[in-house]
């Protein structure tokens, strides 16, 4: 924590979160990464070394001075301690009231990963759900527009010809629906994945050419999905459409709901905050309309489900 003095100097304050569990070999924190909640806590996530021990969890307070360090036992193994399966996190990110994180374990292989997503709640690191996304060296994902968890993997698939498949997939969140598995490309190493509040995603990937044993960096982006041959699982307003919109409470959502199973309200942070229908009660419907009082101003989506497909509506709220 900076704090800036009145005379313009900056004294910087630090505290003991953690500390190496005794042992005749050295034991060290590798892979630590987190992020700043919105009340300026810090949220970690770090592994030990050489141990594989566990991958281990907490939440810190910032206070000024820093905390003395009498809670550095305070934390919580998100993987069993001791079992040597080579747990090891990648990333964490915040879901609404959950935490996404990104998990893997291997005690084989030391390039092929067997990789696991879980969301857990925040408050007691519970487990709402998991993935197992396969064996990879690399992938990358992002939290997307509407709560959509996407992902471009490199993908061990065992050989064949399919052993060069780089996969696009997205999934609900925080349940772990898949909504798209389709072809990214073949033969490239994804290396940065990320997408634009507007939709627009963006790839950095790398190629090798056996033809003059070179490496070849590119960039890429689309705001479609990457079947060609097949309907995208998530449609644009062709099919349903909301008015009005902007909307100060009221809106009427219009098409073809009688193939819908399910119509559900999210906010920008992936949290349901409405079912609006489901089941019976969209039979033989072309249009419904529903009053979005006491929910404040705001983007929010409309998520409509039918079989193989998930539609998105995004809808402005303005009272």
């Amino acid at each position: 924590m900076i704090v800036q003095n009145p005379d313009g100097s900056r004294p910087v304050n630090h505290a003991l979160i953690w500390r190496s569990p005794w042992s005749t070999v050295p034991c060290y924190c590798i892979r630590a990464q987190g992020f700043i909640n919105q009340d300026d806590s810090l949220q970690i996530i770090w592994r030990e070394y050489p141990d594989w021990s566990a991958a281990l969890a907490k939440r810190v307070a910032v206070t000024d001075p820093p905390a003395s360090g009498d809670w550095v036992d305070a934390y919580t193994a998100l993987t069993p301690v001791g079992d040597w399966n080579q747990h090891g996190p990648g990333r964490i990110e915040p879901v609404g009231d959950s935490l996404l994180i990104y998990m893997e374990s291997d005690a084989n292989s030391r390039v092929l990963f067997q990789v696991t997503m879980h969301v857990v709640r925040r408050s007691d690191y519970s487990e709402v759900s998991q993935m197992n996304v396969g064996r990879q060296t690399a992938d990358q994902w992002a939290i997307e527009p509407g709560g959509i968890l996407g992902i471009v993997t490199y993908t061990d698939t065992l050989g064949g010809p399919q052993a060069l498949e780089r996969r696009y997939r997205r999934f609900t969140l925080p349940y772990l629906t898949c909504i798209e598995d389709s072809l990214f490309m073949l033969d490239v190493d994804p290396k940065a994945y990320a997408v634009s509040p507007s939709g627009v995603r963006h790839v950095i990937y790398e190629r090798w050419r056996d033809s003059d044993r070179t490496t070849h960096l590119y960039y890429r982006y689309w705001r479609a999905d990457l079947a060609a041959d097949k309907p995208a699982r998530t449609t644009p307003s062709a099919v349903f459409t909301v008015a009005p919109n902007p909307s100060t409470g009221q809106f009427t959502l219009r098409g073809p709901l009688e193939r819908a199973t399910d119509v559900r309200l999210y906010n920008i942070l992936g949290q349901c905050v409405r079912h609006i229908a489901g089941g019976a009660s969209l039979q033989g419907k072309q249009s419904l309309t529903y009053d979005l009082d006491g929910l404040p101003n705001g983007v929010y989506f409309l998520h409509v489900t039918t079989p193989g497909s998930t539609y998105l509506k995004k809808v402005l709220l303005i009272h």
